[in-house]
Protein backbone atom coordinates (compact mmCIF):
# COMPACT_ATOMS: atom_id res chain seq x y z
CA UNK A 1 0.00 0.00 0.00
CA UNK A 2 2.92 2.25 0.87
CA UNK A 3 4.41 1.56 -2.18
CA UNK A 4 0.98 2.72 -4.44
CA UNK A 5 0.66 5.62 -2.30
CA UNK A 6 4.17 6.77 -3.22
CA UNK A 7 4.27 6.54 -6.37
CA UNK A 8 1.00 8.31 -7.11
CA UNK A 9 2.48 10.93 -4.96
CA UNK A 10 5.57 11.19 -7.27
CA UNK A 11 3.31 11.00 -10.42
CA UNK A 12 1.25 13.80 -8.97
CA UNK A 13 4.65 15.82 -7.92
CA UNK A 14 6.07 15.61 -11.76
CA UNK A 15 3.03 16.53 -13.36
CA UNK A 16 2.88 19.49 -10.83
CA UNK A 17 6.43 20.80 -11.49
CA UNK A 18 6.10 20.04 -15.48
CA UNK A 19 3.37 22.25 -15.32
CA UNK A 20 5.49 24.79 -12.88
CA UNK A 21 8.57 24.84 -15.17
CA UNK A 22 7.19 25.60 -18.39
CA UNK A 23 6.30 28.93 -19.36
CA UNK A 24 3.99 29.64 -22.88
CA UNK A 25 4.63 33.02 -24.20
CA UNK A 26 3.87 35.17 -27.22
CA UNK A 27 7.29 33.57 -28.96
CA UNK A 28 6.08 29.79 -27.73
CA UNK A 29 7.60 27.69 -25.32
CA UNK A 30 10.15 28.69 -22.77
CA UNK A 31 12.27 26.94 -19.99
CA UNK A 32 12.39 28.38 -16.45
CA UNK A 33 15.53 25.97 -15.92
CA UNK A 34 18.95 28.31 -15.89
CA UNK A 35 22.51 26.46 -15.76
CA UNK A 36 25.84 28.29 -14.03
CA UNK A 37 29.43 27.62 -12.85
CA UNK A 38 31.55 29.97 -10.58
CA UNK A 39 34.71 30.49 -9.44
CA UNK A 40 35.57 30.92 -6.03
CA UNK A 41 37.27 30.50 -2.58
CA UNK A 42 36.46 28.80 0.66
CA UNK A 43 37.98 29.08 4.14
CA UNK A 44 37.34 27.33 7.26
CA UNK A 45 39.56 27.86 10.26
CA UNK A 46 42.36 29.18 8.40
CA UNK A 47 42.66 27.16 5.54
CA UNK A 48 41.67 28.36 2.26
CA UNK A 49 41.05 26.99 -1.17
CA UNK A 50 40.06 27.74 -4.37
CA UNK A 51 36.14 26.24 -5.56
CA UNK A 52 34.59 25.62 -9.01
CA UNK A 53 31.01 24.88 -9.03
CA UNK A 54 28.25 24.02 -10.98
CA UNK A 55 24.52 25.31 -10.44
CA UNK A 56 21.24 23.89 -11.90
CA UNK A 57 18.16 25.99 -10.91
CA UNK A 58 14.22 26.23 -11.74
CA UNK A 59 13.02 29.06 -11.51
CA UNK A 60 9.57 30.02 -9.61
CA UNK A 61 9.28 26.53 -8.71
CA UNK A 62 7.79 26.86 -5.32
CA UNK A 63 6.69 30.27 -5.50
CA UNK A 64 6.51 32.90 -8.15
CA UNK A 65 9.84 34.73 -6.75
CA UNK A 66 11.88 31.48 -5.25
CA UNK A 67 13.86 29.28 -7.50
CA UNK A 68 15.01 26.12 -6.63
CA UNK A 69 19.10 25.68 -7.11
CA UNK A 70 21.18 22.76 -7.15
CA UNK A 71 24.66 22.86 -6.65
CA UNK A 72 27.83 21.27 -6.88
CA UNK A 73 31.60 22.60 -5.58
CA UNK A 74 34.46 21.25 -6.41
CA UNK A 75 37.78 22.03 -4.13
CA UNK A 76 40.98 22.57 -5.26
CA UNK A 77 42.79 21.47 -2.02
CA UNK A 78 42.12 17.66 -2.59
CA UNK A 79 39.10 15.27 -3.37
CA UNK A 80 36.88 17.35 -1.32
CA UNK A 81 33.08 17.70 -2.92
CA UNK A 82 30.19 19.00 -1.78
CA UNK A 83 26.17 19.11 -2.81
CA UNK A 84 23.44 21.32 -1.98
CA UNK A 85 19.87 22.16 -2.60
CA UNK A 86 19.10 25.60 -2.03
CA UNK A 87 15.93 27.63 -2.08
CA UNK A 88 16.45 31.22 -3.31
CA UNK A 89 14.51 34.08 -2.98
CA UNK A 90 15.08 36.87 -5.74
CA UNK A 91 14.52 40.16 -5.34
CA UNK A 92 14.38 42.55 -7.87
CA UNK A 93 15.62 46.26 -7.91
CA UNK A 94 13.54 48.98 -9.89
CA UNK A 95 16.56 51.60 -9.73
CA UNK A 96 19.37 49.17 -10.64
CA UNK A 97 19.88 46.65 -13.01
CA UNK A 98 21.15 43.97 -10.57
CA UNK A 99 18.78 41.64 -9.01
CA UNK A 100 19.58 40.44 -5.27
CA UNK A 101 19.23 36.58 -3.95
CA UNK A 102 18.77 35.17 -0.87
CA UNK A 103 18.37 32.10 0.56
CA UNK A 104 19.64 28.56 1.51
CA UNK A 105 19.73 24.90 1.90
CA UNK A 106 20.58 21.99 2.94
CA UNK A 107 24.30 21.22 2.00
CA UNK A 108 26.52 17.66 2.27
CA UNK A 109 30.06 17.66 2.28
CA UNK A 110 31.98 14.72 1.31
CA UNK A 111 35.76 14.16 1.81
CA UNK A 112 37.72 12.15 4.14
CA UNK A 113 34.31 11.55 6.15
CA UNK A 114 30.89 12.72 5.26
CA UNK A 115 29.33 15.82 7.17
CA UNK A 116 25.74 17.06 6.91
CA UNK A 117 24.92 20.77 7.40
CA UNK A 118 23.34 23.77 6.07
CA UNK A 119 23.95 26.37 4.18
CA UNK A 120 23.24 30.12 3.27
CA UNK A 121 23.48 32.33 0.45
CA UNK A 122 23.42 35.72 -0.40
CA UNK A 123 24.25 37.60 -3.90
CA UNK A 124 23.61 39.91 -7.05
CA UNK A 125 23.09 38.89 -10.44
CA UNK A 126 23.41 41.50 -13.48
CA UNK A 127 21.67 40.79 -16.88
CA UNK A 128 23.98 41.05 -20.23
CA UNK A 129 22.26 40.78 -23.17
CA UNK A 130 20.00 37.49 -23.63
CA UNK A 131 19.94 34.34 -21.89
CA UNK A 132 23.18 35.49 -20.03
CA UNK A 133 23.72 37.26 -16.58
CA UNK A 134 26.80 37.19 -14.20
CA UNK A 135 26.56 36.57 -10.38
CA UNK A 136 28.29 37.08 -7.23
CA UNK A 137 27.72 35.17 -4.10
CA UNK A 138 28.56 34.96 -0.48
CA UNK A 139 28.07 31.73 0.99
CA UNK A 140 28.40 30.40 4.49
CA UNK A 141 27.77 26.40 5.61
CA UNK A 142 27.83 24.40 8.69
CA UNK A 143 28.28 20.49 9.07
CA UNK A 144 27.11 19.20 12.06
CA UNK A 145 28.80 16.13 13.99
CA UNK A 146 31.92 14.76 15.37
CA UNK A 147 34.32 17.12 13.87
CA UNK A 148 31.72 19.46 12.08
CA UNK A 149 32.83 22.90 10.57
CA UNK A 150 31.74 26.06 8.88
CA UNK A 151 32.90 27.20 5.64
CA UNK A 152 32.98 30.68 4.29
CA UNK A 153 33.02 31.32 0.47
CA UNK A 154 32.91 33.33 -2.37
CA UNK A 155 32.05 33.02 -5.99
CA UNK A 156 31.39 35.06 -9.06
CA UNK A 157 30.21 33.55 -12.37
CA UNK A 158 28.06 33.38 -15.32
CA UNK A 159 24.35 32.12 -15.52
CA UNK A 160 22.64 30.93 -18.74
CA UNK A 161 19.17 30.78 -18.92
CA UNK A 162 17.57 27.62 -21.15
Amino acid sequence: MRAVLLLFVLCLSTAWAQDSVVVVNEGGMSSNFYAATSLGFATNDGNSSGTIAGHFGIKGLLLSDVDLRLDGTLYFDGSDFEVGANALYNIALDDLPLDLHVGGGPQLFLGEDAYFGLGFRGGASYALTGPISLFGELRFNTFFGDGGFSVFGLGVGAKYDL
